[in-house]
């Protein structure tokens, strides 16, 4: 079991420094305990790679906004970065291999077109999934991954009745 809120606070907050050079405001709120099944490293890359993609495209002067949020069933990772968008970009396509959005296409950005598609791949893996929704004034990802399945407890009445937690 990996607590994904360890990972999503520390992860994220290496892209502070980043986001101040830019002077874009940098908002982080994380829910504790969010805890998910999984490899430790591949979440952090999944963190890593979108909010460097938000670091990357976020408009300059403007807002980065990362959550972590825990559902009865799911840790929900949403990151918002304003930014410049085409009004006709086709959200699930940033999630192909290779596929650019035409105001990516630039020296400064750098990149290959693969981080996203690995993103989405990662969330996958762990019985998650990974979408995009442009919004007025930028864009918002969010990864969704079911949380650990809670073990049994003993307690002073008695064993908990793990079939009853679902």
């Amino acid at each position: 079991m990996i607590d994904f809120s360890e990972i999503a606070e520390k992860t994220a907050g290496e892209f502070a420094e980043v986001a101040e050079r830019k002077n874009v405001a940098f908002k982080t709120s994380f829910a504790p305990d969010a805890i998910v099944m999984g490899s430790r490293e591949q979440l952090a890359r999944l963190v890593s790679v979108l909010t460097e993609n938000a670091s990357k495209y976020v408009s300059n002067g403007g807002e980065i906004d990362i959550r972590l949020e825990k559902t009865s069933k799911n840790a929900v990772f949403t990151i918002y970065n304003t930014a410049e968008i085409k009004k006709d970009i086709d959200c699930a396509r940033l999630f192909d291999r290779f596929y650019r959005a035409d105001n990516s296409h630039s020296s400064e950005t750098g990149g290959h077109g693969i981080g996203l598609s690995i993103a989405a791949k990662i969330a996958t893996q762990h019985g998650g999934t990974l979408s995009a929704k442009q919004v007025k004034d930028g864009i918002i990802f969010t990864a969704s991954l079911p949380l650990a399945a809670k073990a049994k407890k003993t307690s002073v009445g008695g064993e908990e009745n793990a079939r009853n937690k679902h």
